[in-house]
């Protein structure tokens, strides 16, 4: 199992569209990267590649008209397995 807390989704449509509870037609496993960035987002970390990953979890906090980011308190992921990548 894999939380991932805190978060926010910039120009990523697609997870935002895989971890929509209202369409559940979407949801399904499928191989993931997650990466550890700066606040910027501009330096990169690690990244985690995941393999069968499926969502089990989703928290999302209040809805903020002003932003265009997709806003993560915390989702829970299970996984088939994975493997870290420093860079």
């Amino acid at each position: 199992m894999i939380t991932l807390a805190d978060g926010a989704l910039q120009d990523q449509p697609g997870l935002a569209a895989w971890l929509d509870p209202a369409d559940d037609s979407r949801i399904g496993k499928r191989d993931i990267s997650i990466s550890l960035t700066d606040d910027a987002g501009t330096a990169l970390f690690l990244t985690w590649s995941v393999r069968n990953a499926f969502p089990t979890k989703l928290a999302a906090p209040d809805f903020d008209a002003s932003s265009n980011e997709v806003a993560i308190e915390e989702v829970s992921l299970s996984a088939g397995r994975f493997s870290l990548g420093w860079h």
